[in-house]
């Protein structure tokens, strides 16, 4: 089973795909450099991506990863988790 989203940056698709190791989900972000064919792994994580999205300037996205935000740096590869506070 795999499942994908898309995002254009200037030069390069960055998108997130998954497959299954058996009930274990293994959900990534790669980036495809459309000039030269280039891929590259921008994560390395297990379980669901279930939303990506890509700033207007194409250097951040926001990934909603097993029912939690991350920021994800996309020329660094940094991920870090985004605090929500309660808002009731």
């Amino acid at each position: 089973m795999s499942r994908s989203s898309t995002a254009l940056q200037s030069r390069a698709l960055v998108n997130t795909c998954g497959h299954s190791e058996k009930s274990n989900y293994r959900y990534n972000v790669y980036r495809l450099d459309i000039s030269s064919g280039a891929i590259d792994r921008l994560t390395d994580l297990t379980g669901t991506i279930e939303g990506l999205s890509l700033s207007a300037d194409s250097k951040k996205a926001v990934l909603l990863h097993n029912g939690g935000y991350y920021l994800l740096d996309v020329n660094s590869y940094q991920l870090a988790p985004i605090p929500l506070r309660n808002f009731e």
